[in-house]
């Protein structure tokens, strides 16, 4: 009985097609931003050995939440939640690629890295957002609380597992390997 109410309740929003496939892609997204965290600093690191470095490209990440976040409400408006996500998904694999193409050509510089994740960040301060206004329309208002609560328990097992993965994908193939299943997991978030 006590399991019963619990699926209606909190596994309720599973039974969605569109909210299953907003989580999947959600999950992916989620795994690109912890395993990106790791390898921008050991990356930045490895190159520069310097700490004041790292910490000046990840402030190159966060920035755009102060420069976008207070338009992108009225972004959101303008041109849609999912044409947004979209866009920003696709930013992402772009700025993946293109950072395991630099990588693999010895072309990446401290730079090159600071604009990608200004990239990423801006991408991500649109995206973010664009997605949590999207659940009152795929699940409805009553199950709004239920399925950020699926999407947070998600975000935590991202939280544990993806740095795991980045540094051992770093250890086996380089920061090039770990760029380039970010890309495909970004791809496989643009594609769900």
């Amino acid at each position: 009985m006590l399991i019963d109410r619990w699926r209606r309740g909190a596994l309720l929003p599973l039974t969605f097609p569109d909210y299953r496939r907003l989580l999947l892609g959600n999950i992916f997204w989620w795994q690109c931003f912890h395993m990106e965290v790791v390898v921008i600093g050991w990356l930045v690191f490895d190159l520069t050995s310097s700490p004041w470095m790292v910490s000046l490209v990840s402030f190159c990440r966060s920035l755009p939440l102060l420069l976008v976040g207070f338009w992108t409400g009225p972004l959101i408006d303008r041109f849609g939640r999912r044409k947004i996500i979209l866009a920003a998904q696709t930013a992402n694999f772009c700025a993946y690629l293109s950072m395991a193409l630099l990588l693999w050509s010895g072309a990446a510089a401290v730079w090159n890295i600071a604009l990608v994740s200004f990239v990423l960040g801006t991408a991500w301060a649109v995206d973010w957002p664009a997605r949590r206004a999207l659940l009152p329309d795929i699940v409805g208002k009553a199950q709004v609380v239920d399925s950020m609560l699926l999407d947070s328990f998600m975000v935590g097992i991202g939280r544990i597992v993806s740095p795991f993965l980045a540094g051992a994908l770093i250890a086996g193939f380089g920061a090039v390997g770990c760029y380039v299943v970010m890309a495909l997991l970004s791809a496989s978030a643009l594609l769900t």
